[in-house]
């Protein structure tokens, strides 16, 4: 069975397609990872479309009309963050009415999307598109939504891992780590003596791998900032010094960013602890593949 961050992976690579096709006016490559009864519905249309079929005729002639006018919308991957972002005494679309009141939408943290933005006459209009897949991997359903029902941030730059043995990658059990979470990976590899570098090719024994994901989890354990700073560095007051000076550099140039992000990067945290699970009993080490 797959884990959240290995499913991520495969959204990713669809969402790519979408991308390229709102780009281009080509959704053809979207085809093949269409399940035959999936369903593509937009809050702001009160009929879906149902069925592998209907979506591939959807699709065919949206494209048709991005070659036409030339329309073609600005993509980006994007990865929602929190849970929910409420709005107030606002106009929104529910079952393609237009009601008003004061909404919000629970959603999963680190789901990845695709925000798609056109400017007409000053004024920019956003969608954002959303996937659920099927166990096959295939896509069961396609929700275009309001992209301010939601908070995010940009899926821009990232490493991709691997379960790895002998040196050798399991590209089955690919999964992609994204730049906000750097800070974390380099203070805590650090804290193992390895070492994060983004821009380059890593090997990470699994044991210190496990040690790295054993002190992030702990250190979001504190209640406060100076509890897990003092942790993590072994700080005596009576001698002054830090028991471990990696930890201590790293926690003064970006401990605050750190600490903050805990409100963001739990799930995160657990879905590396849960692929950490999957793979530790039958993999010696984790490869990491810069950009």
């Amino acid at each position: 069975m797959k884990t959240k961050l290995e499913k991520d992976a495969i959204v990713y690579q669809c969402l790519e397609t979408f991308e390229e096709g709102y780009g281009s006016g080509d959704f053809s490559p979207v085809f093949p990872h269409l399940s035959e009864d999936c369903v593509m519905q937009s809050q702001w249309v009160l009929t879906p479309n149902e069925g592998r079929r209907a979506i591939v005729e959807y699709l065919t002639d949206k494209g048709k009309t991005l070659k036409r006018t030339g329309n073609f919308p600005n993509c980006s991957i994007v990865e929602l963050i929190g849970n929910i972002n409420p709005i107030k005494d606002d106009d929104f679309h529910v079952n393609g009415e237009r009601v008003h009141g004061s909404f919000g939408l629970l959603y999963d943290p680190g789901e990845l999307c695709l925000l798609m933005e056109q400017t007409v006459d000053d004024k920019t209009n956003g969608v954002m598109l959303r996937l659920k897949l099927t166990e096959e991997d295939k896509i069961a359903r396609i929700d275009l939504c309001d992209p301010a029902l939601f908070r995010y941030r940009d899926f821009f730059t990232f490493v991709s891992f691997y379960p790895a043995n002998g040196g050798t990658s399991l590209d089955e059990g690919k999964m992609r780590v994204s730049e906000p979470y750097y800070a974390e990976l380099r203070l805590f590899l650090g804290m193992v003596g390895e070492e994060f570098d983004e821009y380059d090719d890593i090997h990470i024994p699994m044991e210190k791998w496990r040690e790295c994901l054993e002190k992030w989890e702990r250190f979001y354990s504190f209640r406060t900032f100076d509890e897990a700073f003092e942790d993590a560095c072994g700080i005596d007051y009576d001698t002054f010094t830090a028991k471990d000076e990696e930890a201590l550099h790293h926690l003064l140039d970006m401990g605050d960013n750190v600490w903050k992000n805990r409100q963001e990067n739990p799930a995160m945290l657990h879905a590396l602890i849960e692929w950490t699970e999957k793979y530790s009993k039958i993999c010696d080490a984790v490869n990491g593949c810069g950009f």
